[in-house]
């Protein structure tokens, strides 16, 4: 793999990676929602509409090592 699209697209084919297409707030939520996430063991995260961003990956090295634990 050579940059960031690569492992996310790794971790999509793996069903490792949840996208979250609902806008959020890059202050508060996504911090609330991956932290939950991590908690429950869930997979990587990547947000697609972050107020004021485009689009935002996030606990892609969360509880287990996504996509490198098989």
């Amino acid at each position: 793999m050579e940059n960031i699209r690569d492992f996310l697209t790794f971790l999509k084919d793996r069903g490792e990676l949840a996208t979250v297409e609902a806008e959020v707030s890059s202050e508060l939520e996504i911090t609330e929602i991956t932290e939950r996430t991590i908690r429950s063991k869930g997979p990587a995260l990547l947000f697609k509409n972050v107020s004021p961003f485009h689009s935002f990956p996030a606990s892609v090295y969360g509880p287990r090592p996504c996509g490198l634990d098989r």
